[in-house]
């Protein structure tokens, strides 16, 4: 748990950013934006802290996929992503944070997790996007929701992906506690997406786990076209979202593929 002081002054820099995404466009909303300067107090704040290592000005696909992720983010308690922004030329600025952690230009962007250890972070070798940024944080045991998607009915899907290859009666057992779940959720929006993952698991039983890539194949070829009410194309979005829930368990190795 943060101390007073610790909740101020980030609280003070969480203030300090918004008004940079005013000014120049360069901060994202969701993410602190750290230098030489503010970089260990913010780090031993947080129990958990992912930081994106890039240069000063990003931009293009990569930046935008770090959009996203700091939106899904912003959810996650306990947990914060920051970015650094490494200047080559000039006063040089966070060159001494680069050298720190071994992060070299040709490699940008580069993320670290810091879990309470300054010289031990976690390093990200991966792909950048949202979505792989998001498993890898999952697998570090930090829990990052993507749109649409439920942290109790992904922890079943999880559940449910493992048991794949072993008894029936285990994955019944996992479907109907999927179900008591669902059916004990308040609001429209929560029972909407949970007849989602009640519908991706019950064909997962009869048809096996390629029901779940054959889906996210058809949906993206959907979505790709351009006759698509924006409505309907969220509605797909959330649910391709949720059939990339069951990748992101024990599974994975099954070679679902990254897309989207």
């Amino acid at each position: 748990m943060m101390s007073l002081y610790s909740t101020v002054f980030v609280a003070i820099l969480l203030l300090q950013t918004t008004g940079l995404q005013k000014v120049n466009g360069l901060a994202v909303a969701g993410a602190l934006s750290l230098d030489s300067m503010t970089f260990d107090k913010v780090v031993k704040s947080f129990k958990s802290i992912l930081i994106k290592f890039d240069n000063a000005y990003p931009h293009g696909e990569h930046q935008e996929e770090f959009r996203k992720l700091a939106t899904l983010s912003s959810k996650t308690e306990d947990f914060i992503i920051a970015e650094v922004g490494i200047n080559e030329y000039g006063e040089k600025e966070n060159q001494d944070l680069a050298n720190r952690y071994g992060i070299r230009k040709d490699n940008y962007p580069q993320y670290r997790l810091f879990k309470g250890d300054f010289d031990s972070p976690i390093s990200h070798s991966g792909g950048t996007t949202h979505f792989e940024i998001v498993r890898f944080l999952r697998e570090n045991g930090i829990y990052v929701g993507l749109d649409g998607c439920l942290e109790r009915l992904d922890s079943l899907a999880e559940k449910f992906m493992s048991s794949l290859g072993g008894q029936k009666d285990t994955q019944e057992a996992v479907f109907n506690e999927l179900q008591n779940v669902v059916e004990n959720f308040h609001t429209a929006e929560e029972k909407e997406h949970g007849e989602m993952y009640i519908s991706i698991v019950k064909n997962m039983i009869g048809k096996g786990r390629d029901f779940v890539q054959k889906n996210i194949d058809r949906m993206v070829s959907i979505l790709e076209g351009d006759n698509v009410a924006k409505n309907k194309k969220e509605k797909l979005q959330k649910k391709v979202n949720i059939l990339k829930c069951f990748s992101l368990s024990a599974a994975t190795s099954s070679g679902i593929k990254d897309e989207l």
